[in-house]
């Protein structure tokens, strides 16, 4: 071990330049320039640097590039913004790398934030790599050889896409929990979460996906999952899975659902790989997804920076561009040019229509890949049909039914029906019953003499069954 500790420093290096030039954006919709979000006051410096994790700590021996970018001026440490990207060519070059992260780094780093990353090495080509290991070893790295620009208890972790947004959770869970990062404000912001695929730590090391894991991240931790309209790569049921059970009350937490929109003839696709302009290699296929960066702008660099507002800067009015919006949870993009983020925290599985036009997703939430699935016996929340259940056999009753009594049906249903919603003729929710536990639903807080809408949403179909239910 002595020897591979010896060989690992020999590879070190250091590289620091400034990070000064801009990317000119495209469609019509410009770069933030003031407020949440827009270029900051700080000159960013990146410090580039060569991790080489040992076996007996971290599961893995592939060296890596990593880097810390930094605000330079800045009176003490920073807060510490640690992304995970999603996948990367483990055989980049050090150009190459620099260009896919300029703008993110320069963006947080002039903001006041130390952002922090490595390249992600692709497992399929380096046997011995996994990419969980390679993050704590980065982690490490930075606490042992940047300790004088970073601040351990100021920690956002952001996960982009696929397994990065599950790396993401496992990192959180480590650092947020078992170690105690972010005592002074922390958050998670998981980009379309993917499977979470098995793998030696989470045998060896603290579990992360089990229901009891998820619910023991710390209450004051602010957490956001980002989700397209039509995402086609990762089943949504993955990211409203951890969002659901993640222990996290609903007041720090939002679940931003992105819309598609059209602008003077340019097409902005709320896809898995829309916010990744500029900062990301995508190929042909992915290259109409991020054509036009409003989507950067106004769902990645505003959200985070008012994150970091909100925690570290005790600006509340920030909550309404990450956590908040208006009363109906839409935060506005460009002034309303585009349609709002609708942030949720009860996102709803049917809204996303790939599933139903496609037939299937790439990484279907019920895929082999899918670790959730020891802990949960269906946690797809009903996206893709499984079970067909027709509607004549299930029977409530009675219909019409007096205030102040019960409505019932059978108690064979309760292990399968995942919620029960009902709503008023306006559409305005009276109730939701999550995962019953009695056969019967009081209706005491009832509208008398009108009708209510009764949605029995199930485990394992895409199909909600519904009544109408005339109250006397």
């Amino acid at each position: 071990m002595l020897i591979r500790n010896l060989i690992s420093l020999s590879f070190c290096y250091l590289s620091i330049y400034s990070l000064f030039s801009q990317f000119d954006y495209s469609g019509p919709i410009p770069k933030i320039t003031e407020g949440y979000g827009s270029q900051g006051i700080y000159t960013p410096k990146t410090i580039n640097f060569s991790v080489q994790p040992d076996w007996d700590n971290f599961f893995t021996d592939e060296r890596t590039l990593a880097s810390i970018t930094y605000p330079d001026g800045l009176s003490g440490q920073a807060p510490i913004i640690f992304y995970i990207p999603w996948d990367y060519d483990s055989r980049l070059t050090l150009n190459k790398y620099n260009s896919i992260n300029f703008e993110r780094a320069n963006r947080l780093g002039s903001q006041g934030y130390c952002y922090v990353t490595l390249q992600y090495n692709n497992p399929g080509e380096l046997n011995d790599s996994d990419p969980l290991g390679l993050c704590k070893a980065t982690l490490k790295h930075l606490v042992d050889s940047f300790s004088q620009y970073i601040d351990t208890t100021r920690v956002g972790i952001v996960g982009s896409f696929l397994g990065a947004g599950s790396r993401s959770i496992q990192v959180a869970s480590e650092y947020f929990i078992h170690r105690n990062w972010g005592s002074n404000g922390r958050f998670l912001l998981t980009d379309h979460p993917g499977p979470a695929v098995p793998n030696i730590w989470e045998d060896m090391g603290n579990p992360v996906f089990s229901n009891e894991a998820l619910e023991s991240f710390p209450d004051d931790m602010k957490y956001i999952s980002i989700v397209g309209d039509i995402t086609h790569w990762n089943d949504p049921s993955y990211a409203i899975d951890f969002y659901q059970h993640i222990g996290v009350p609903d007041s720090n937490k939002n679940f931003m659902e992105i819309n598609s929109d059209t602008l003077d003839g340019y097409i902005y696709y709320a896809s898995e790989v829309m916010i990744m302009t500029n900062t990301q290699y995508v190929n042909d296929t992915w290259a109409k997804y991020v054509k036009y960066d409003a989507y950067d702008e106004y769902v990645y660099y505003r959200t985070i920076d008012a994150l970091g507002h909100l925690l570290w800067k005790n600006d509340y009015n920030a909550r309404q561009y990450c956590l908040g919006g208006d009363e109906n949870g839409n935060i506005p993009i460009a002034d309303g040019k585009l349609k709002p983020i609708h942030g949720t925290d009860e996102p709803d599985p049917d809204r996303y229509w790939y599933a139903k036009a496609r037939g299937a997703y790439v990484y279907p939430c019920w895929g082999v890949e899918n670790l959730r699935k020891k802990y949960v016996p269906w946690p797809c929340h009903g996206l893709m049909e499984k079970e067909s259940i027709d509607d004549d056999i299930f029977k409530i009753f009675p219909n019409p039914v007096s205030k102040n009594k019960s409505l019932k049906f059978d108690s064979k249903w309760l292990p399968k029906i995942n919620s029960i919603d009902v709503f008023d003729l306006t559409g305005r929710r009276l109730m939701r019953l999550r995962e019953p536990t009695v056969n019967c639903i009081l209706t005491d807080d009832f509208p008398l003499e009108s009708s209510v809408l009764v949605r029995i949403n199930m485990n394992n179909s895409a199909k909600s069954l519904q009544r109408i239910i005339l109250i006397e």
